[in-house]
């Protein structure tokens, strides 16, 4: 998991806990908005991740083989010898 759903999560948790604070909620509500918004900020950071984030490009190696090269000893001649 990387940090970007945590520092959602975190910041979604620190909003709710400061707009609970400011509108003077009971502090057990409080806690409990702040648990369930940084629930909701990690798994939106989370899919955010998922679906926006580009995979790590595959290198291929292509392995060549050396190409086939006919035998200086073999009885075969080129053709330019042969219409000569």
């Amino acid at each position: 998991m990387t940090e970007l759903p945590k520092i959602i999560g975190g910041l979604m948790a620190i909003a709710a806990l400061s707009a609970s604070l400011f509108n003077g909620v009971d502090p057990v509500q409080c806690l409990i908005r702040g648990v369930i918004a940084w629930f909701v900020g990690v798994t939106a950071g989370s899919m955010w991740n998922l679906f926006f984030s580009r995979p790590n490009p595959v290198r291929l190696r292509v392995l060549t083989e050396p190409s086939a090269e006919p035998e200086s000893g073999t009885n075969e001649e080129p053709e330019s010898k042969l219409a000569a």
